[in-house]
């Protein structure tokens, strides 16, 4: 039981780094995602205040390309957030990484002989695993 315990342990840490990398990813993304959405108001009101700053034409036309620019990026970002399910899988990263931490120590605890009953300790972990590790199947 303690070399599987050890197995279960080292799988748990593995999938604590997945998730973790995952996750920092994705809050780089919807970072990104909602930077862009101030950008797109800041530029148009740098637009409406154009007459009171005394902007010359010329700049005004850059403004307008920017925010033209700015809007399609919002856009593109906004689809790509949506149909790839950031939100969700952002949410979802975070409570796997939780979980794999709190599996890989317990299943450590059991290793390193350090539960009263380890043969109880053990079933109940197991019983556990199965169901983070259902929960992973149902998301693929």
């Amino acid at each position: 039981m303690r070399t599987k315990a050890w197995n279960s342990a080292l799988n748990c840490h593995g999938t604590y780094t997945v998730f973790s990398r995952r996750l920092r990813r994705l809050k780089l993304l919807t970072r990104l995602r909602d930077f862009w959405a101030f950008a797109i108001p800041i530029i148009l009101g740098a637009i409406a205040g154009s007459d009171a700053f005394g902007l010359p034409a010329t700049y005004l036309t850059v403004l307008k390309i920017g925010l033209a620019v700015a809007a399609v990026i919002q856009l593109l970002f906004a689809l790509w957030a949506v149909f790839s399910r950031w939100d969700d899988d952002l949410a979802y990263s975070s409570r796997a990484m939780r979980d794999s931490y709190e599996m890989e120590e317990a299943w450590r605890a059991i290793g390193e002989s350090r539960v009263d009953d380890i043969a109880l300790e053990f079933r109940m972990r197991t019983d556990q695993q199965k169901i983070i590790d259902s929960h992973e199947s149902r998301r693929t």
